[in-house]
């Protein structure tokens, strides 16, 4: 049961990054359409960069979300569940890794 927790918890983890990051594309992408609108070269340019991180950044989650699904569901479709699953316990002890902001 440790090992279905431990997945769990990472992809709910994710599925929450991945929310945050497709709100900083809608905003940056407003943006970028506002600066279009009012003729702002130099800041609809900028807007459409952060525009691009964001969806990069977005698409990172969206992959991390997928292996999350993926190691969770993949346990039950194989014929070693229990093996599995005990292996996944480790994601309890093996450390997180942290996100990097960017300024």
């Amino acid at each position: 049961m440790a090992g279905v927790f431990g997945m769990a918890w990472r992809l709910l983890r994710s599925l929450v990054r991945l929310a945050r990051r497709v709100a900083d594309v809608v905003w940056a992408s407003e943006i970028a359409g506002a600066r279009a609108r009012r003729g702002d070269l130099t800041g609809m340019r900028e807007a459409e960069a952060e525009t691009h991180a964001a969806r990069r950044t977005r698409d990172r989650a969206a992959g991390a979300a997928l292996f999350w699904v993926s190691l969770l569901i993949a346990p039950a479709v194989l014929p070693w569940t229990r093996v599995l699953y005990a292996v996944l316990a480790l994601v309890w002890v093996v450390p997180k890794r942290r996100e990097v902001q960017h300024t």
